[in-house]
């Protein structure tokens, strides 16, 4: 046998393996193309959402933007002085806000503003009309012509705000989004009358509790009965059902469940409270899992209802997201509790996850 005869089963199977590298390559990217429109249509439709609500969260470049001048002046200032910043943060003030005046984004300015200490928009509309016609090199100082324009420019407050708020990147909004705030570089709970989203935070956990529990009440038999009669009967009555999100995921998983194992608990001498009790129920707790997450979710995000008919003790989380997105815009907040209930909703999933699994390890 010559030398090439013994090679050429070693080139032949290395020939198939690359032959057969390139198919699988080949099925891999007809698969992936196949799928391409779902993936895209995730991305557009759910991640997108999702990272440009965590952007708005903590975005603030605003006043930077709009102040770069007195922003840069103000980095001298101890937030801590019970002194106004000196004459070069007034002129700097003066400076910014006529080009912001001239392109039209003071208003912007003060609507972010405005969401941390009130007075914002009449200070802006008071400064529109008088500091256009300032001379910036002949009209100075500008320290005592500031406040005169209004008293807000005199209160330490506003220049600790406007401080505290300058980074292009704040935790404001999700400061806000529970009841504080940043006051001279410190957090700081907001007035009693002020607060407002912890008490829907936990309102609207309540209320989504109380709803799952009695849908489950309510659902439970139901489901039962769906499960334990004819099928032609149970297709009818499923028609008819009007609780879906919590009867049809107890529905599946009972239908799993064999009508033996029930038979044998009373053979053995169990009457039929211990045979449900001890034999059955426990088995359609992954139903009892995945009905009441889903339900318990839809409660939290829903809003239709409660504003129809609710009435101001009826408010949840999501009327007040709701309401800043369409009538105050302030959408860092709507970003930041918006994150905060996503987090919620990602807690109790994965707390379902882990619940609904130790449960399947004991019944196996």
């Amino acid at each position: 046998m010559t030398m090439s005869d013994t090679r050429t089963p070693e080139l032949t199977g290395g020939a198939l393996k690359r032959q057969l590298g390139r198919a699988l390559r080949r099925q891999k990217l007809r698969a992936l193309m196949l799928i391409a429109p779902l993936l895209i249509f995730i991305f557009v439709g759910f991640l997108m959402p999702i990272v440009s609500m965590l952007m708005r969260s903590v975005e603030n470049n605003i006043v930077v933007e709009t102040l770069p001048q007195t922003i840069a002046a103000l980095d001298s200032w101890d937030v801590d002085s019970t002194e106004l910043p000196p004459e070069p943060v007034f002129r700097a003030l003066v400076a910014d806000l006529q080009v912001a005046i001239e392109n039209r984004t003071a208003l912007n300015l003060a609507r972010r503003m405005n969401f941390e200490a009130a007075g914002w928009t009449t200070m802006m509309r008071r400064a529109q009309r008088e500091m256009p016609d300032w001379d910036l090199e002949t009209d100075g100082p500008f320290r005592e012509r500031v406040l005169d324009l209004h008293r807000d420019w005199g209160a330490l407050e506003t220049w600790r705000s406007l401080k505290a708020y300058s980074s292009p990147y704040t935790t404001g909004y999700y400061l806000a989004a529970v009841d504080l705030t940043m006051v001279s570089g410190h957090v700081e709970a907001v007035p009693d009358n002020q607060a407002l989203h912890l008490m829907l935070f936990w309102r609207t956990a309540w209320m989504s509790g109380l709803i799952c529990f009695m849908t489950l009440i309510l659902g439970y038999p139901v489901a039962f009965l769906l499960a334990n009669i004819k099928e032609r009967h149970a297709n009818l009555l499923l028609i008819l059902v009007l609780l879906p999100f919590m009867i049809l995921p107890l529905y599946s998983v009972m239908k799993t469940i064999p009508p033996s194992y029930v038979r044998a608990a009373k053979s053995l001498g169990a009457n039929d409270w211990t045979a449900f009790w001890r034999v059955y129920f426990p088995q359609s707790v992954p139903g009892i899992g995945a009905g009441a997450i889903l339900v318990f979710i839809m409660a939290m995000g829903y809003y239709i209802t409660p504003e129809l008919v609710g009435g101001p003790s009826g408010m949840f989380i999501s009327n007040r997201i709701a309401h800043q997105w369409y009538v105050s815009g302030n959408w860092g907040l709507v970003g930041a509790l918006g994150t905060i209930l996503l987090l919620a909703v990602l807690v109790l999933y994965w707390v379902y996850d882990r619940v609904v699994g130790i449960d399947n390890v004991k019944l196996g």
